[in-house]
């Protein structure tokens, strides 16, 4: 089952990561929203450890709900039907189950979550308190305009400039459309994936009965 195992495990990654990139984006637009408020607290001697705590609450929550009863539904109804799926196409010996599954499944995710949104945090909140009293949540000081060709035309300049002074905000949606691509590419393949794996199967069988013995016995 390596080859199976290995796609869920890359698939679930992906998800992980997609949500993970979800909550730090509308945790960036919630600090941007609430940055007078950020910045008051800040004066009046919150630390940013605090803050980071603050914002990570929810998202560590949600995704330890979603494990605590993704583990409770794994163990007990879907069990028995993932085996069923196996036990319906090969002849397998009795499974048993270990605590790799729940490191995959469980505990990788919540570090993903973690590691992401912490992340974030310590980049948006590493500004100073006057700056986030300011709302000036860009952390860089102002630069002088990239230089242009004046032998373009000036609506070919201007949307140059349009997408230099936002490259942050395309880099964010470029990366929201690579991992919906990516999910999208799961879902049409794997029909095409199986059919294929089925014909390949057939063809290369031996006898009716086939038996591997692998070693060490």
């Amino acid at each position: 089952m390596g080859s199976d195992k290995a796609m869920g495990g890359v698939l679930l990654d992906i998800l992980v990561v997609i949500i993970a990139f979800i909550f730090a984006v509308t945790i960036s637009n919630t600090i941007r929203n609430e940055a007078a408020v950020i910045g008051t607290l800040r004066a009046s001697g919150y630390t940013r450890k605090e803050l980071i705590h603050h914002y990570m609450v929810l998202p560590i929550c949600v995704t330890l709900a979603g494990a605590l009863i993704g583990n409770i539904l794994g163990y007990t109804v879907l069990k028995n039907v993932c085996a069923g799926m196996y036990y319906g196409s090969y002849s397998l010996p009795t499974y048993v189950w270990n605590g790799e599954a729940f490191l995959l499944t469980t505990v990788v995710p919540v570090l993903i979550m973690s590691l992401i949104n912490y992340m974030v945090l310590h980049h948006k909140l590493k500004l100073s308190p006057l700056q986030f009293l300011r709302r000036d949540l860009s952390g860089k000081k102002k630069k002088k305009a990239m230089y242009l060709s004046p032998k373009t035309s000036i609506f070919h300049r201007f949307r140059l400039r349009i997408i230099f002074q936002n490259k942050s905000n395309y880099l964010v949606l470029f990366t929201g459309i690579l991992f919906a691509n990516l999910l999208l590419f799961f879902g049409l393949l794997l029909p095409s994936v199986l059919s294929h794996y089925q014909v390949e199967i057939q063809n290369g069988l031996l006898a009716k009965y086939q038996y591997l013995l692998e070693a060490p016995v």
